[in-house]
């Protein structure tokens, strides 16, 4: 492999030969977004229809997002369970170090879902101010208990 500036021209000829890079539209970003955050919902309400019976409630929702770019209609969840809600809440798409965020919301309680890959959500949170941020996949029993701990 070549460096230094023989490298640089090797790299900038070989990109050149290939043409310029794809970059998605904002419209195509957005309806990605969309899509992905209906895929999660559907996964965590196939994840918790098992504990529904216990009295657990799950609705559908839509809300408004600003990111900046001017609002638009996002899906979001109610998770209710007697006189307990959660809401997981999209908040944006781009945030530092993720493609997406979502947030589990009861009270000043919360829990941030982040997404890493198009289909890799994980649960992200600090067990206290001091310590540092810890980040596990989302699977149906990292989301239950996540739940239980916000529904206690």
């Amino acid at each position: 492999m070549t460096t230094g500036r023989d490298g640089l021209v090797a790299f900038l000829h070989e990109q050149n030969a290939k043409g310029p890079a794809a970059t998605p539209s904002p419209e195509n970003l957005h309806k990605e977004w969309i899509r992905a955050l209906k895929r999660l919902f559907h996964e965590v309400r196939e994840w918790l229809k098992p504990v529904e019976a216990e009295g657990l409630r799950v609705t559908a929702a839509e809300v408004s997002v600003d990111e900046g770019a001017g609002p638009y209609q996002a899906p979001a969840l109610q998770i209710q369970f007697q006189d307990r809600r959660v809401d997981l809440m999209p908040i944006a798409r781009h945030i530092m170090g993720a493609s997406g965020r979502v947030d589990m919301i009861r009270g000043t309680n919360r829990r941030v879902l982040a997404r890493f890959a198009p289909s890799e959500w994980h649960v992200v949170r600090r067990a206290s101010p001091d310590t540092e941020w810890e980040s596990t996949p989302l699977t149906a029993d990292s989301l239950a208990d996540s739940l239980r701990e916000m529904l206690a």
